[in-house]
């Protein structure tokens, strides 16, 4: 029975496991910041999209007239840089070429349309 009364342990109380803060905020976005965000994004796209589309034709229709080689070179310039962009942006590897070959395509068509234009203009002079 020498064994049966223990000394009292001294207790002590548990740390908190989580400070909570006095201010809610929640999880997830707002819809405002939300719409915002998507906004914004599409408004990138946009413009990128817009530049690679009208800086190359600008280009082309200042070059072709003088060079036909200087046009397929910035054309092929642009044509890489979209890829690269594609291919950071994107993951599947055939989705990043058949937007490539398009982007290359629609080029192609403005190079020949420019072309056949400045030839016909060289012609009736």
């Amino acid at each position: 029975m020498d064994g049966f009364w223990l000394e009292p342990r001294i207790s002590r109380s548990p740390p908190p496991l989580v400070t909570f803060e006095k201010e809610l905020r929640p999880s997830v976005l707002i819809r405002t910041q939300n719409q915002f965000r998507k906004l914004a994004a599409l408004v990138g796209v946009v413009a990128v999209a817009t530049a690679f589309f009208i800086v190359p034709i600008w280009i082309l229709i200042r070059v072709v007239g003088e060079d036909i080689l200087a046009a397929l070179w910035s054309k092929t310039i642009f044509v890489g840089i979209f890829g690269l962009l594609m291919a950071c942006v994107l993951y599947c590897n055939i989705v990043v070429l058949s937007n490539s070959s398009t982007y290359a395509t629609v080029l192609m068509v403005f190079v020949a349309l420019i072309g056949e234009q400045f030839q016909g203009q060289g012609e009736v002079s």
